[in-house]
């Protein structure tokens, strides 16, 4: 019977407008929206423009919808991607899910040639429904990420908001609900190589698998300038592996506290957290201010990123 009124809940017509009604309102506190998800669409600001997200019932979509970006989800990590987004030429979202970076990227740079890798179809499929709402021009491929090009088997979960999916070892892949599947396999080197697009700015969000896909990467790089990353970190053995591909390549390396801010660190897995932000020296454009700050000072809170938020500068 409860799963019965949760679908009839989360399928209503009558949701999404009374939740938007609620929002307005701002009478309804985190303790309650949490449970209030709808299916219809989440739209929010990112960089002084309004942007949507179909929401089928996920948590991050239900997020997005009543605290807005930059605000509860990962906080502080949007916030530093909406801000390194900003002039930035090309932008590539490694693991992009359903596409909240891929389409806050070309939000926050509209002229940015963006390129989205998910692996999963039916993900993927979603993915392309969220650049199309926004009348965005984004390249999805449909692959996996990784250090060589083929197909690979990869597991994931058979759950209708479960989007997880590696090639490495999870706890939950020890569940009934975990399946394989044979998915394409991308060197992202090759897709530079094809497409002849470098990028400025690179989300890296692959569960675990984060060295091989840097690995992939550097062979199109050469001596070059590097990409600034925001990357996962999920444990000791993944964080040493990529302190490893990124020494000497000129990365500075900061811990990314949702909620708190960000600021200077050896490169770690850092219990209660999951990103970080690796800036090459002499990055320019508006991720160059941040990247700036951070060199200076060595940290930056949250509230601060929160005033800093880049609206004028996107709007010009």
């Amino acid at each position: 019977m409860k799963q019965t009124l949760k679908r009839l809940r989360d399928k209503s017509p009558l949701m999404e407008p009374l939740c938007r009604l609620l929002r307005a309102s701002r009478i309804v506190p985190p303790t309650l929206w949490h449970h209030l998800p709808f299916t219809g669409t989440a739209d929010f600001i990112v960089a002084g423009r309004r942007v949507k997200m179909n929401h089928f019932g996920a948590e991050i979509e239900n997020s997005l919808f009543w605290a807005g970006y930059g605000a509860d989800w990962e906080a502080t990590t949007l916030l530093a991607w909406e801000r390194l987004a900003v002039g930035q030429k090309v932008i590539f979202d490694v693991g992009a899910n359903t596409g909240l970076f891929a389409v806050a990227a070309k939000a926050a740079s509209p002229q940015a040639k963006v390129h989205a890798f998910e692996p999963l179809p039916a993900i993927a499929e979603r993915l392309r429904a969220n650049v199309a709402l926004n009348g965005f021009e984004v390249t999805v491929h449909t692959a996996a990420v990784s250090d060589s090009d083929g197909t690979a088997e990869i597991k994931l979960m058979q759950a209708e908001h479960e989007y997880s999916a590696s090639f490495e070892h999870m706890d939950w892949m020890d569940t009934a609900e975990a399946i394989s599947i044979e998915v394409p396999v991308v060197r992202l080197a090759s897709v530079i190589a094809e497409s002849g697009d470098r990028p400025d700015l690179i989300k890296i969000d692959v569960e675990r698998h984060e060295p091989q896909a840097l690995r992939g990467l550097w062979p199109a790089l050469g001596e070059g300038p590097m990409p600034a990353m925001v990357i996962e970190i999920l444990d000791d053995e993944c964080a040493a592996a990529v302190a490893a591909e990124i020494a000497g390549k000129g990365y500075r390396t900061y811990v990314i506290r949702e909620g708190v801010g960000i600021e200077a660190d050896s490169l770690r897995f850092v219990p209660g957290t999951m990103n970080w932000l690796l800036l090459p020296e002499g990055m320019g454009g508006t991720g160059g201010d941040l990247a700036g700050w951070l060199a200076a000072k060595g940290r930056i809170s949250h509230a601060d990123l929160v005033a800093q938020r880049p609206v004028a500068k996107a709007r010009a």
